[in-house]
């Protein structure tokens, strides 16, 4: 084979690869994750519909949520893996975020954050009716390949609490 062919072949694989890639990514502009903004209801659904509330703890400028989101929530949501399971929000702490937390009272999403010990983003939290986690968090971004299993395994714990909707 000459060199032309293999810088030939070189090139098909690379746009194949990267088409590969982008059909994997899911844009934000597609579907994206409700924001909480009002905690004390999110909980109260998530009880009624028997899910495990999972709060995404995210920031605007958090390369590592957006990959997160991208790679794996997004693309959870739309396939159902875990609908039946969780109830998933994304919890933003930017500079001006404020959210009701779970008494009905207007806090500062970065003071809820801190209070859970959640300052780092991306953080994906398990918690039950009372802002108390029921399921060990995951923080930061693992492989994407075994975050699925990390997100099973939390949300099985969850759902198996008897704290969950206490």
């Amino acid at each position: 084979m000459n060199k032309h062919a293999i810088a030939v072949l070189s090139l098909i694989f690379l746009l194949t690869l990267a088409a590969c890639q982008q059909e994997k990514e899911v844009s934000p502009a597609t579907t994206s994750i409700p924001r909480i903004d009002n905690l004390q209801k999110w909980a109260e659904d998530a009880c009624q519909k028997q899910r495990v509330l999972t709060v995404l703890v995210s920031r605007a400028d958090c390369p590592w949520c957006k990959k997160l989101m991208q790679q794996v929530l997004i693309p959870d949501v739309k396939s159902g893996q875990f609908n039946q399971q969780w109830l998933l929000g994304e919890l933003r702490i930017d500079a001006g975020e404020t959210v009701q937390d779970f008494s009905g009272k207007k806090v500062a999403a970065a003071t809820l954050a801190k209070s859970w010990r959640a300052e780092l983003t991306p953080t994906v939290l398990f918690l039950n009716r009372r802002g108390e986690e029921i399921a060990p968090r995951i923080t930061g971004l693992k492989l994407v390949d075994f975050y699925d299993d990390y997100l099973a395994k939390s949300l099985r714990q969850g759902l198996e609490n008897p704290a969950q909707c206490s």
